[in-house]
């Protein structure tokens, strides 16, 4: 009778003993599986993250020799407009008579200023209620990537700007690089000529290729 019983009882722990082992492998094997797959979800935003950081390279594109040269110039010039315009006393957002608007062969109905540019005087603010800001000299480098055909013979420009702030001193200097999207129309006065009519930074952090510019005034 008791060698009945205390066989019941073995196979009862047992059986109580399988059960816990089969409890705990069930619990480690759910602990694992939650730390694999956090590992790949942490691994999922890092790549997610490095993508937007990164952003794409900038693909070029040409139209031909000539046009991307006259596009340069065209750019080129603009960017000597708004170097000059951190020191203009007489440029403001209400007024400006060397805007960009201003330069020869842009249509008399775009805007006074270009987004970039609006912003440009925005940002310089009340710098020139200080006697110094004159003596800061102002140097846009551009470097010209791609340029394609719009609708209305306009043609789109990426470009890397490069603003180099120099005080007269040369002990206070301050670089900042930004890229581009321009769009350009024919100038209204000389034919195979080109002006700017909008230009805004890029926001989805395009990258520079590795590869020789378009046109560059550096």
């Amino acid at each position: 009778m008791w060698e009945i019983v205390i066989a019941c009882m073995v196979k009862t722990m047992k059986w109580v003993v399988s059960r816990q082992v089969t409890l705990f492998l069930g619990f480690l094997l759910v602990v694992v599986m939650l730390f694999v797959a956090s590992l790949l979800a942490e691994d999922h935003m890092q790549e997610k993250q490095q993508a937007v950081t990164a952003g794409t390279t900038i693909v070029p594109e040409s139209i031909n020799s000539e046009t991307d040269q006259a596009v340069g110039r065209a750019i080129e010039k603009y960017e000597a407009v708004l170097d000059a315009q951190w020191t203009d006393r007489d440029c403001t957002l209400s007024s400006c008579p060397h805007s960009s608007r201003a330069i020869p062969g842009v249509p008399t109905g775009r805007g006074l200023f270009t987004t970039h540019e609006r912003n440009n005087i925005e940002e310089r603010g009340n710098l020139l209620a200080y006697p110094s800001s004159s003596r800061v000299q102002v140097r846009s480098d551009i470097e010209l990537y791609s340029v394609k055909a719009k609708n209305n013979d306009e043609v789109e420009a990426i470009v890397y700007v490069t603003i180099i702030k120099t005080s007269e001193d040369n002990e206070k200097n301050s670089n900042s690089s930004d890229i581009h999207i321009m769009t350009l129309a024919p100038s209204s006065l000389n034919d195979g000529e080109y002006v700017v009519m909008e230009d805004i930074i890029d926001g989805s952090n395009m990258q520079v290729p590795h590869i020789q510019p378009l046109y560059t005034n550096g």
